[in-house]
């Protein structure tokens, strides 16, 4: 047994005797509370021992995002995030999302950050022309 592999089996093991879980539920599909904090637990201090998020994908028989999720709160916010202002492009009609797409390709950007950019623009502007005229 290699040292990489005693240091997981040991980590492992602290976490289900303090969560009080099984080695199937750790790597099954409970959505329980305290199997979730298993493996959120797991998961940190893995990764605080060198692992890399797919080896602990692997490990605890879970999608990459999701370790990447219980590594940082803020990913599936970020991920909603980006899904969510695709979804506001593919609210445009065919012609003016055609129009985005050709003007974000030559500047080398996203349409979405292009979007947000113009938006941006012109949330300043109206925020200027408000402040002139008052």
């Amino acid at each position: 047994m290699t040292r990489l592999h005693q240091v997981k089996v040991q980590i492992l093991g602290e976490v289900m005797a303090k969560h009080c879980v099984t080695p199937e539920e750790l790597v099954g599909d409970s959505r329980m509370a305290d199997v979730l904090a298993a493996r959120r637990e797991a998961t940190v201090r893995l990764k605080a021992a060198g692992f890399h998020p797919a080896a602990i994908a692997r490990t605890l028989k879970r999608n990459h995002s999701t370790i990447l999720n219980y590594l940082d709160s803020k990913y599936g916010d970020r991920k909603r995030d980006r899904t969510r202002a695709h979804r506001a492009l593919d609210r445009l009609s065919p012609d003016i999302k055609d129009i985005v797409g050709a003007i974000a390709a030559a500047e080398g950007v996203s349409p979405v950050m292009l979007t947000v950019e113009w938006i941006t623009e012109r949330a300043r502007y109206e925020a200027e022309a408000k402040a002139r005229a008052a």
